[in-house]
Parts: structure tokens; C-alpha cells; sequence
């Protein structure tokens, strides 16, 4: 089975699937993420995403979205490129609060999609 974890963060809330789906030579796991922990799980292959450029706004709420409307923007370049190198995965585990996971059912859209929509980070403050 083939089998991507997408988050803005490696391993983050996916470490126990990760390790899991990675423990079995029957799986190709693949993880895209922007930051992390430096560490390996074996049969897990890395894949760096570079962050999203900076946006400078005096609204919070603008700065955030375009953040994250940017970073899908890279995320979904980087899933244009695996299905263009023949990768395509039977499952997606995804963090769907940062918007890094905008493109993948358009992209990917036979995949099983497993979106995390729980955010821990909620950086916007409404007055």
C-alpha cells in the first residue's frame, strides 16, 4: 500500500501511524512536511516542503489565510510533482487545519482521505 502523511510539522500527530504503516516492507510511506524533528522512522521517507513565504498584514485574520492559502498553493506543487514521478497513494492522513491539505482531492482523488481538522495552534485572535 502506498501511503502519504502530510503536516506542517514532522512527525507530529502522526508518529504512531507513521511508525506503523513504515514497520511493514508491504507499504511505501511517504511524509511531506515543513518542519520537524530530526529523527528517522524507519520506512518512512522524508520529504521536505518549503515553508510559505511571509505576509505582512495589520489584519490577522488576512495574514492567516493568505498563510495558509499559500501553503497549500506549495503543498499542492509538491503533490503535482509525486503524481507526476508515478507516486499515488491509496491513503492520505492529513492535518486539514493549516491548509496544506487544500489540492489533495483534487489531486489525488481515488485516495482514502484521512484529514486531523483538530488545530492546537489557533494564532488568531478575534476583538
Amino acid at each position: 500500500m502506498r501511503i502519504l502523511f502530510l503536516n506542517s510539522v514532522f512527525p507530529g500527530r502522526f508518529r504512531s501511524l507513521a511508525q506503523a504503516f513504515g514497520a511493514s516492507q508491504n507499504n511505501t510511506v511517504l511524509f511531506l512536511a515543513e518542519t520537524g524533528q530530526k529523527l528517522a522512522i524507519p520506512g518512512v521517507r522524508r520529504l521536505r516542503l518549503a515553508p510559505p513565504a511571509p505576509y505582512e498584514s495589520d489584519d490577522p485574520a488576512e495574514k492567516e489565510i493568505v498563510t495558509r492559502l499559500r501553503r497549500g498553493a506549495r503543498a499542492g506543487n509538491a503533490l503535482l510533482s509525486l503524481r507526476r514521478n508515478g507516486f499515488i497513494p491509496d491513503i492520505v492522513c492529513a492535518a486539514a487545519s493549516m491548509g496544506g491539505s487544500f489540492y489533495v482531492r483534487d489531486i489525488f482523488p481515488k485516495a482514502f482521505y484521512v484529514a486531523d481538522s483538530t488545530c492546537k495552534c489557533n494564532t488568531l485572535k478575534v476583538e
